[in-house]
């Protein structure tokens, strides 16, 4: 779904609450977690290890190299999490964790683990991750967001009822997943400016657009490598390489060929900021019935 949606995406997958861990003795904190991806671009090995994961599970093979253990704390968890998205050096869109979970209550009995874990994902959210959750379990059982989660995701009453509450099926959660994954980027802003000291700004959406096809990639036939398309301008009559210094704009008017140089040429481009501005007001008899 990330290589049809935007291949550029970072996405990692990790598994908490496991007996084994390879988080390395540089983390000797983050126990019973187990790192499978790391945090980067989605490539065919990835989905194609994640596919014979799937559809060759092995629960035994599963409990030997994973194992399980109730003795995890979700504040790590989140916090190992976070410190995913620090090692990213290229600026994301979204930060997101969408977490699975079956349990609607987790350290139910160990009240530091609840207050760290409430705090932490906290911390997480104020830097700009945000935590989705997907429930997991069986048909016939309810997952109480009351518990805890609402708490933790800092939902009100209204919103804890529009999570899904149900997940009989895979395809109702890659439903959840689609949902939460639409984007709604503003297409322009424009600012209405009151005065030089005060303005209001107002996003513009593009709510139904063409889906373009992607842009062709040059192979080079002999290995496959891609190629880079380098363009020079050269002068008709002595063929030498031109620069950008070397060339100009340059229109005719009235028999008469009027050149720019590049500065005037962006400074036409750009003669105001974008929006309104409010020049003044009038009494409401000048508003005419025609206008």
């Amino acid at each position: 779904m990330k290589i049809y949606e935007n291949d550029k995406e970072y996405v990692g997958l990790l598994f908490y609450g496991t007996e084994h861990t390879n988080t390395g003795e540089e983390h000797n904190d983050f126990q019973y977690i187990y790192e499978v991806h790391s945090l980067k671009e989605p490539s065919a090995e990835r989905i194609k290890e994640l596919d014979k994961f799937t559809s060759e599970f092995d629960v035994k093979q599963f409990r030997k190299e994973y194992g399980h253990s109730d003795q995890y704390s979700l504040h790590k968890v989140y916090w190992y999490c976070s410190n995913m998205f620090s090692t990213v050096d290229k600026k994301l869109g979204l930060k997101r964790i969408i977490q699975f979970s079956d349990n609607s209550h987790p350290h139910q009995n160990n009240n530091d683990y609840q207050r760290l874990a409430l705090n932490k994902a906290k911390d997480v959210m104020d830097i700009g991750i945000k935590i989705d959750l997907i429930p997991l379990y069986k048909k016939g059982d309810k997952f109480d967001y009351s518990e805890f989660y609402s708490d933790l995701l800092m939902l009100s009453l209204d919103e804890v009822h529009i999570f899904p509450n149900s997940a009989d099926t895979f395809d109702e959660i890659l439903l959840a997943v689609r949902e939460k994954v639409h984007k709604k980027r503003p297409y322009t802003h424009l600012n209405l400016s009151l005065s030089d000291e005060c303005s209001i700004s107002c996003s513009v959406y593009n709510l139904v657009r063409e889906c373009p096809k992607p842009t062709k990639i040059k192979l080079d036939k002999k290995n496959n490598v891609e190629t880079t398309t380098i363009t020079h301008r050269y002068a008709p009559d002595t063929g030498e390489v031109l620069f950008d210094s070397d060339t100009k704009l340059a229109i005719d008017v009235c028999d008469k060929r009027v050149v720019f140089e590049q500065d005037e040429v962006k400074a036409i481009k750009k003669f105001g900021s974008t929006g309104m501005k409010l020049l003044g007001f009038k009494s409401m008899s000048c508003l005419k019935p025609y206008m």
